[in-house]
């Protein structure tokens, strides 16, 4: 079984705090995205960025959503720049193994938050991938993404249960307020 990493928390608290709180997103925002592998689904909805503080530490964040969160009808995408309130700029960036231990500041986790179906209630963990921002402003966060994600419900009696997916896609995101779980009481 792999151990969760550290992005892995933070990620959670993230998207956590983000259902806590009403949506911030004007309107003009949304992304599509291609979910492949052992599951598949194509996903669209709005689309968030900004600073999480979780536990002292700022992270710079995108969060894809579609459907009503925390409502037992949506999936999410989330993308954590670690120990950095600063914006990821204009480029391509590695999207690291959020499962790994130690992330270090500006590291970019991933994940794929799955929602809707109760039978696989869970966050795949980004193992390897790219975050390619095209455009960057204080207004606007417009891009690209594709990396592998894995989630591991531990080990079985005889095999180790693993799924893996694909995830792919494009956004255009708005400023929003991402609240911390602390003062929202999520």
């Amino acid at each position: 079984m792999r151990k969760l990493g550290a992005i892995t928390a933070p990620l959670i608290a993230g998207i956590l705090a983000f259902g806590c709180g009403e949506s911030t997103v004007p309107g003009n925002a949304g992304f599509t995205a291609t979910i492949g592998g052992d599951m598949t689904e194509e996903l669209s909805g709005e689309a968030i960025f900004g600073v999480s503080s979780e536990g002292g530490v700022d992270r710079w964040m995108i969060f894809l959503i579609d459907g009503v969160f925390l409502a037992q009808d949506y999936d999410m995408i989330g993308f954590s720049r670690e120990a950095s309130d600063t914006p990821v700029g204009v480029g391509a960036h590695t999207i690291v193994d959020a499962t790994a231990d130690g992330l270090q500041a500006d590291d970019i986790g991933g994940a794929y938050w799955l929602g809707r179906d109760p039978a696989t209630l869970g966050i795949f963990l980004s193992d390897v991938g790219t975050l390619n921002i095209t455009a960057s402003s204080s207004d606007m966060v417009e891009g690209t993404f594709s990396f592998s994600a894995t989630l591991d419900f531990g080990d079985g009696p005889d095999i180790e249960n693993v799924l893996e997916v694909t995830v792919n896609g494009s956004f255009t995101a708005e400023p929003g307020t991402i609240p911390s779980v602390a003062t929202t009481g999520g």
